[in-house]
């Protein structure tokens, strides 16, 4: 199963206000979530004069971003590459080279193109030497969680938890970089911090699910994925529940959670890549490869992860799996 990462929660501080007497709609309607109100009212700022230029840039970048989360439109996230690109040429600084980042590492949820994941790391890197802070060392974590240097993760949270104690994203951060190296207690123990410094983050409780999941404590998992649901209900949770229900043997409230993830997110490529891993452990082999080529068809890449994911060892020997990793380049 594949879990999302934090984006959305560091990226919720960056909005950038540059007027003080009068109201910045391009501003206003971010700050409000009202994304496609402000594509639209972007542009008249975007074509003010001056330095107020890079502003309207970077805040239409982060509206086309903040829409591609839930239908992960790969043209939004290009046209906030495009954006941020803009405001990066009127004025390059820390922020928008780690908001692009940010954009490189979503869009690398589709193609798993190495370049992107490694301009992601560019960009990061850039941003560190600018300004040094607990947000850069955790997103330059995020990047090398993904690309599984693990090691190398935990060093840069280790430094964002220098800087900032109360981090609770680094917490979770680190407890999922422990928990891919199969340290499972460390992993509990810092997601544990992370939920006693924010009691309503609802992707720690889902991730230490996931993580008590992995040590066959089944009633726990359920415990902590039905508060992340209560507090964030979202397809991965009910994705994740319905895999430890499959464990438990529950298979009628398994179905019931995987089609309510497949109501909240019908159309995204992880999803689809989680219902593959859901049918695999259901051993119904013809729906698991059918959810896995969907998932491809719509982007995922992750190969050498799909290989060796248990998840889907139930149909790696079948000829439909065998034919699709095949055809997948």
């Amino acid at each position: 199963m594949l879990k999302s990462m934090l984006f959305s929660i560091i990226i919720t501080c960056l909005w950038v206000n540059v007027t003080k007497a009068n109201t910045d709609w391009c501003y206003e309607y971010g700050k409000r979530g009202e994304h496609d109100k402000q594509i639209e009212v972007c542009p008249d700022s975007i074509n003010q004069e001056g330095s107020q230029k890079y502003y309207h840039y970077k805040n239409r970048g982060k509206a086309y971003y903040a829409q591609s989360p839930y239908d992960r439109a790969i043209e939004d996230i290009n046209k906030a590459i495009e954006d941020i690109n803009k405001a990066i040429k009127v004025k390059p600084d820390a922020d928008s080279n780690t908001l692009r980042g940010f954009l490189y590492i979503d869009k690398n949820l589709y193609d798993r193109a190495i370049v992107d994941i490694n301009k992601a790391r560019e960009d990061i890197n850039k941003a560190i030497e600018v300004k040094p802070d607990a947000d850069f060392y955790t997103l330059r974590g995020l990047v090398y969680i993904e690309q599984g240097f693990y090691d190398r993760a935990i060093e840069d949270i280790n430094k964002a938890i220098e800087l900032k104690p109360d981090f609770a994203i680094a917490y979770n951060n680190r407890g999922n970089a422990y928990s891919e190296q199969g340290f499972y207690d460390r992993a509990i123990e810092d997601i544990n911090k992370a939920i006693e410094l924010k009691p309503d983050f609802a992707v720690a409780y889902k991730n230490r699910g996931h993580v008590y999941s992995k040590k066959g404590l089944y009633d726990r998992a359920i415990e902590d994925i039905n508060r992340a649901i209560e507090l964030k209900p979202d397809a991965d949770s009910y994705t994740l529940r319905g895999l430890v229900y499959i464990e438990q043997g529950f298979y009628d409230r398994a179905i019931e959670d995987i089609n309510k993830a497949i109501e909240l997110m019908p159309d995204d490529a992880i999803a689809y890549y989680n219902f593959a891993c859901f049918f695999s452990k259901m051993k119904k082999n013809k729906k698991a490869c059918d959810w896995l080529k969907k998932s491809i068809i719509k982007g995922i890449g992750y190969r050498e992860y799909i290989n060796r994911d248990p998840d889907l060892d139930y149909i790696r020997s079948e000829p439909c799996y065998q034919e699709i990793m095949k055809n997948k380049k």
